[in-house]
């Protein structure tokens, strides 16, 4: 599918969906969960002498915070309606989730250091905004429907700049959070940033989805059976939480490394 930007998508007769109020709360409640844990692993790489260790640590931290902000787009596209059928290509849709990772990545580097820069800290936040951003756009051109997918200029950007603007403030905030509480509270100042990181994802999720406009084409798609089902939805969602929870686990464990 072409990435279409057009200054007026609607003078193509396109059309918008709605979305699902619940199903956009918990999206945002996936985002929140996955954003904490992998922030508050930060604690246990600064603890962590050994490189290999420190290495394996932030790596998992930003995987849960990863599939976390990917679970996060994936429900909020099920929450997003339409009058025609739509499914997702596997293999597009699963290497979507790299750039959420790598933007985590990026971030938590930074912040693992004791006393990283300013231009670190706005290339980390840049790199967290555009990981997201990427992810969005990669995680959309994975769609497959009869129909096709155009953007509205002004709210593509739009959605970009949020995404790269609460991806630096989430940065630092969790920064200002440890200079001013330390490292002992840790979980607070990671609790915080984890509400601006779920806002960044969300709002550049909702954001980029007012920009989307679909023009139907005629086709008929025929849909696998059950490929929309809430089921597998929740499941997403629970795999990501849970995912988050072993990691808190694992990182509130004293290190022996």
């Amino acid at each position: 599918m072409l990435f279409n930007v057009l200054s007026d998508p609607q003078a193509l007769n396109a059309i918008q969906g709605k979305h699902d109020i619940l199903l956009v709360f918990i999206s945002w409640l996936v985002a929140l969960a996955a954003s904490y844990a992998g922030l508050d692993t930060i604690k246990l790489v600064r603890k962590v002498t050994h490189s290999l260790w420190r290495s394996v640590w932030l790596f998992a931290g930003a995987s849960a915070m990863g599939l976390g902000v990917w679970s996060m787009h994936f429900i909020g596209m099920h929450a997003y309606q339409l009058d025609f059928p739509v499914t997702h290509a596997p293999v597009a849709t699963l290497l979507s989730i790299l750039p959420a990772i790598l933007g985590s990545l990026s971030a938590m580097v930074v912040l693992s250091r004791p006393a990283p820069s300013h231009h670190s800290l706005w290339l980390a936040g840049v790199g967290l905004g555009m990981g997201i951003g990427a992810m969005h756009y990669s995680g959309m051109a994975a769609m497959r429907m009869p129909a096709e997918l155009y953007y509205s200029l002004n709210l593509f950007l739009i959605s970009l700049l949020v995404a790269v603007v609460l991806g630096m403030a989430s940065v630092y905030v969790y920064r200002l959070c440890q200079q001013e509480w330390g490292i002992q509270r840790s979980r607070r100042c990671a609790f915080i940033a984890a509400l601006c990181v779920s806002i960044a994802v969300s709002g550049m999720h909702y954001v980029a989805m007012q920009a989307a406009w679909y023009v139907p084409d005629g086709r008929v798609l025929v849909l696998p059976m059950h490929s929309h089902s809430r089921w597998l939805i929740y499941l997403i969602g629970v795999v990501a939480v849970l995912t988050a929870l072993l990691t808190l686990n694992r990182g509130s464990a004293p290190s022996a490394c």
